[in-house]
């Protein structure tokens, strides 16, 4: 459905619409990430793990940053789809290079400044920053209608 809108030209002007039902799908995955994370983390984790309890600290913080992300990674994914229904793919090329080079970057910084959980948040900074891109990547693209 996604290309069919985007070669009919109406995602330009649904594009408010396509921005709510994202947020409520990244709302309700929220919800149930700070569930699982509230009591399902510390349930597994207190089931005799081979972890201490540093390492045990360590994964939760990594959760809930990894959880940071969630959203931002929901956007992404919405408009890599977009620019691939418009056939702009060599920007997905690129964003994807600048990935992995701010992916190296930031877990190299991170890691030495948080530990482990220094590279959740170094993913999560990672999908902040190449949706950032995709979206106003998407946005200069006019869309024209195909006939």
């Amino acid at each position: 459905r996604f290309s069919k809108d985007a070669s009919n030209g109406r995602l330009q002007s649904d594009w408010r619409h396509v921005l709510k039902m994202i947020a409520m799908w990244c709302l309700a995955w929220m919800v149930a990430g700070v569930a699982a994370g509230h009591w399902g983390l510390d349930w597994w984790l207190s089931k005799g793990t081979v972890l201490n309890p540093d390492q045990c600290a360590d994964v939760k913080q990594a959760y809930w940053y990894y959880l940071i992300g969630l959203p931002v990674f929901t956007l992404g994914v919405v408009y890599a789809k977009r620019m691939q229904a418009l056939h702009r793919t060599t920007i997905l090329v690129w964003i994807a290079v600048l990935a992995v080079v701010l992916n190296i970057v930031f877990s190299l910084v991170l890691r030495m400044a948080l530990g482990i959980p220094g590279i959740a948040l170094a993913t999560s900074l990672v999908y902040s920053v190449t949706a950032i891109v995709l979206i106003t990547s998407a946005h200069r693209i006019p869309i024209e209608k195909q006939q």
